[in-house]
């Protein structure tokens, strides 16, 4: 197998976001591009935790990583889950060969 595998990743709000799940799929996703994998990964769109200086930041490749921002419906509890489900369309319909999902369960 001389080509390498193309990955996705979702479940994080993006990947320059200093927290949780966001720095693991951080070190995850520069590593593997460090080894020649194709990585995309499938950010929340939306208002930035950060501050509103950063709503307008949607950069396209971010330490080697191609980024996609996908719809997020800003209302508390369907915010993960919108995002998550446009983004499981997106690889449901895109050329991957691994689809890494981050999710967060609560049980109540």
């Amino acid at each position: 197998m001389n080509e390498k595998l193309r990955i996705a990743m979702f479940g994080q709000k993006r990947l320059s976001r200093e927290g949780g799940v966001e720095i693991v799929v951080k070190e995850l996703a520069t590593r593997m591009v460090q080894n020649g994998y194709k990585v995309t990964c499938y950010n929340r769109s939306g208002h930035h935790v950060s501050g509103n200086e950063f709503d307008d930041t949607y950069e396209k490749e971010y330490l080697g990583i191609r980024q996609k921002f996908v719809p997020t419906i800003e209302k508390k509890g369907l915010a993960a889950v919108s995002a998550s489900f446009f983004a499981a369309l997106c690889c449901a319909f895109g050329r991957y060969d691994v689809v890494h999902i981050h999710a967060a369960m609560s049980v109540s």
